[in-house]
């Protein structure tokens, strides 16, 4: 087996490539934004870099936001940082599903935020919305019956997002 994870057997006279299990995509960076790291976010490794994992809830599912510690000393765990903000997509090859994500670049934290980071879970047609905010849906699950809906917002600093009055 080779160091990708695709069988080689001593027959094969095929070279293959190994087939990517994740496409990734950023679909938006740029802001600056003061958040805080819940105490319960877990050590884990984006590709190769270590980072801190904590999710945000959505209706049927959570989109997770990493916080990368390449440049970082110290457990920032129950603390507020001030980081540069990715949004992601990945894609899975295999099954051609969408997920967003949220990668957090720590940076110092007298930086001024830019906006205002709000995971919500719902539609796009649930909240009002301005339309300077940098907005963001879930990619609808390709699994028919499958519910995910949630929207990523980047709106202004000191600004509150609210659901539509019905």
């Amino acid at each position: 087996m080779s160091g990708y994870g695709v069988a080689n057997t001593a027959t094969s006279t095929k070279v293959t490539s190994p087939v990517p299990a994740i496409v990734r995509k950023c679909l938006w960076t740029g802001g600056i934004v003061r958040i805080m790291v819940p105490k319960n976010a877990k050590n884990s490794r984006y590709e190769t870099h270590p980072c801190l994992v904590f999710s945000r809830s959505i209706r049927g599912n959570v989109i997770n936001c990493h916080v990368h510690l390449s440049l970082v000393t110290g457990d920032l765990r129950g603390k507020y940082i001030t980081a540069i903000v990715k949004v992601m997509e990945k894609t899975l090859v295999s099954s051609d599903e969408a997920y967003l994500y949220i990668n957090l670049m720590p940076i110092a934290s007298q930086t001024p935020p830019t906006h205002r980071l709000v995971v919500l879970p719902g539609h796009l047609s649930d909240f009002k919305l301005e339309p300077n905010w940098i907005v963001f849906d879930t990619p609808a699950p390709k699994h028919p019956g499958a519910v995910r809906a949630g929207v990523i917002v980047l709106c202004p600093p000191d600004t509150n997002v609210y659901p539509k009055r019905k």
